[in-house]
């Protein structure tokens, strides 16, 4: 029987998942992972360990004769990975990094000489966990790696799709966290990009909606996480996103609260271009017009 193999890349794990076609879960697994504190605040993870731990889960749930109609990926959000022409270009500097605080501070007042304000641009306060402030960090520490990155993706779903051979991704939960896209648009700011001196060439593509099949398996499948090529790769919402779904859907008026490794208390709203309310920390966009304010 046809079944859905779901990947959820955490930031301590990879929890993989086998659903059948009326959303029954049949098994479960999950494999963990290293995370490399630095001095000032630094946190990395080797992007070859999300892969090593991702197969190893599927291998423990995945029975031979079980055909996958889909491999269904999210995972923590707003990691900044540099994809180079052979690998990751540098380890993956993840979303609790906050070695970035000067640069979000020099980017803040590039913006407002522009009379840009990033927080009001973004949706979200900024600060040194932004993306745009560390990769203008990286350019500084790691000028080499910065030089050899041949793209952009912003956590373990987007470097996965990547090496499977779906090219580069990023769902709007998860590029609304990055401080690099434009909540009003939806799309990559340039204003943004440039202070931080990105090559918008090298930012991926933004998925539509809440889940979006954006390519399918390669020949490079069966070696990196036993799969067989052809097998469409569905993008789904970064971590917070994907638990509305889960939780309450993505329709508006919707409340909950979430506790795991992080916890919060959500509300699905209809997007709007004015600030989000008092007490709102994260405004991530959502499909079908949606957000999510946390």
């Amino acid at each position: 029987m046809p079944a859905l193999l779901a990947l959820d890349l955490g930031t301590t794990s990879a929890k993989a998942a086998l659903i059948d076609l009326e959303g029954r879960t049949v098994a479960s697994a999950s494999a963990g992972y290293p995370t490399r504190h630095t001095p000032g605040g630094g946190t990395e993870q080797d992007p070859g360990h999300w892969v090593d731990a991702a197969r190893s889960a599927i291998a423990q749930i995945l029975p031979p004769d079980v055909e996958v109609a889909a491999l269904c990926l999210t995972g923590q959000m707003q990691d900044l990975v540099l994809e180079g022409e052979h690998g990751p270009a540098h380890p993956a500097v993840l979303y609790t990094d906050l070695r970035a605080s000067v640069e979000a501070g020099e980017i803040g007042t590039m913006l407002a000489a522009e009379g840009v304000d990033w927080d009001a641009l973004a949706g979200n306060l900024q600060d040194a966990s932004s993306c745009a402030a560390m990769f203008r960090r990286l350019a500084r520490a790691s000028p080499d790696a910065v030089a050899g990155a041949r793209g952009i993706v912003f956590g373990p779903a987007g470097h996965l799709a990547h090496a499977l051979g779906a090219g580069l991704h990023c769902d709007l939960t998860t590029a609304a966290a990055t401080g690099l896209l434009d909540a009003r648009t939806r799309e990559w700011s340039p204003a943004v990009a440039r202070a931080a001196g990105i090559d918008a060439a090298l930012l991926p593509r933004l998925t539509a909606g809440a889940g979006e099949i954006v390519g399918r398996t390669d020949e490079t499948a069966r070696e990196l996480i036993g799969l067989p090529a052809g097998i469409p790769i569905v993008f789904a919402p970064g971590d917070a996103g994907a638990a509305a779904l889960g939780i309450t859907g993505v329709e508006t008026g919707q409340d909950h609260a979430s506790l795991g490794t992080s916890g919060w208390i959500a509300s699905v709203r209809s997007a709007t271009p004015h600030p989000a309310p008092v007490g709102t920390s994260h405004r991530l966009a959502l499909g079908g017009g949606a957000e999510l304010h946390i």
